[in-house]
């Protein structure tokens, strides 16, 4: 399922609690698309490969690695 990337770090934000991204606080030039998606069919078809886990469970896992350190 397609997440635009201001929802991801949207998401990011609510699981470590802490930051304040500059969302909405920059201005954009003209013609700068805003819904902007990470696209993974390249890395699929290339690869042979699909995500085994699911977005949310994969951040809150990366996060509590990187929290570790």
């Amino acid at each position: 399922k397609p997440i635009r990337i201001l929802d991801l770090v949207k998401l990011v934000k609510k699981f470590i609690g802490l930051g304040k991204p500059l969302i909405g606080k920059l201005n954009y030039n003209k013609g700068i698309n805003k819904n902007l998606f990470p696209d993974i069919t390249k890395i699929k078809k290339k690869l042979k490969w699909k995500p085994l886990i699911k977005l949310e469970d994969g951040l809150r896992n990366t996060i509590r690695y990187y929290d570790k350190k």
